[in-house]
């Protein structure tokens, strides 16, 4: 049975797990798996870009943003804000009114506040990690079920177990979910290691 595609992972999960309540429940069962996904994966398939112009103290980041990878300003030379926790950014930096070239970098929410406020408009680039995205009929494709289709179904069939309150078959497909993550894991490492292409994509 071939799994790269939505359809291919819905048929798959029904044909592992044969319960008559299992059908209604797929797309909360791949909803849940990318949730996972989420907390687990850091792969050069999650790296992403975002770059725009900064001319005020903040802005948003993108939609599937996880976490910042690098933030700088694309002056010359370069330059790479610092991350500093909101205490402490905040702490030290008191005045908000206070312009020049940015150097510091906090996270609040969603908001990305810089100090000092820029003088000028300065254009960025923000490398993030990104959420993984929703595999559906209209996504039939995604990263995952390209390189790791296994993981997607493990993780899958691991709830659709929790959902029938089979504790011992979840806690099962729960390790053949762990060994192939980690099997991910190492096949990236090897493109890391021996500088295999990577292509940073941009929003």
């Amino acid at each position: 049975m071939a799994l790269a595609t939505y359809s291919d992972l819905v048929a798959a999960i029904a044909a592992w797990n044969t319960h008559a309540d299992i059908p209604a429940q797929v797309d909360t069962f791949i909803a849940m798996a990318e949730a996972r996904f989420n907390r687990d994966l850091r792969t050069l398939d999650t790296d992403w870009s975002a770059t725009g112009t900064l001319s005020g103290g903040s802005f948003q980041v993108p939609s599937d943003f996880l976490e910042v990878v690098s933030f700088y300003l694309t002056t010359n030379p370069r330059r790479t804000l610092e991350y500093r926790p909101p205490a402490e950014f905040f702490a030290r930096n008191p005045d908000s009114s206070v312009t020049g070239l940015p150097t510091f970098y906090t996270l609040v929410g969603s908001d990305v506040i810089v100090t000092p406020s820029p003088d000028s408009g300065y254009g960025y680039t923000l490398l993030y990690k990104r959420r993984t995205p929703a595999l559906n009929t209209d996504a039939p494709q995604n990263w995952v079920i390209v390189r790791a289709p296994d993981l997607y179904l493990y993780a899958c069939l691991a709830e659709s177990e929790r959902f029938l309150l089979n504790d011992a078959k979840a806690a099962q497909w729960d390790l053949q979910y762990q060994r192939a993550a980690e099997e991910l894991r190492r096949a990236d490492w090897r493109r890391k290691s021996k500088g295999s292409l990577q292509q940073v994509r941009a929003v």
